[in-house]
């Protein structure tokens, strides 16, 4: 039920809520998050609710649960740049034609990170 229902609370969407809260009352037009009611936005979230009770996960979550340490890179930052995502994808993985599979995957950590994804 959780993942079902999950998304992903980010910049994007944080320019959603703000978009939506000015378009509901046009007052709120150029006033901070905070003034108009918004939380301020601290990092990314999986965010869902399940018998009405709203469950925010955070990568501090992940990284307490699998012990480990709070570093590393995040792929998006790197959208726009080919060069970096390619040498992160050879990070993760031991053959690249396998991309994807979670048994060709470097590390540990990887790997468990992946399972979770899935």
């Amino acid at each position: 039920m959780f993942w079902m229902k999950s998304y992903l609370y980010d910049e994007h969407e944080t320019r959603l809520e703000e978009e939506w809260a000015v378009e509901k009352n046009l007052e709120m037009q150029g006033k901070t998050r905070k003034e108009t009611g918004l939380e301020e936005f601290k990092e990314v979230e999986i965010r869902s609710t399940i018998v009405g009770l709203d469950i925010i996960i955070t990568k501090a979550h992940f990284v307490k649960l699998l012990g480990l340490e709070d570093k590393g890179k995040i792929i998006s930052d790197y959208k726009d740049n080919t060069y970096y995502r390619e040498n992160i994808k050879k990070e993760m993985y031991i053959d690249l034609s396998l991309l994807g599979k979670s048994k060709w995957m470097n590390d540990c950590d990887y790997l468990q990170v992946y399972r979770i994804v899935i």
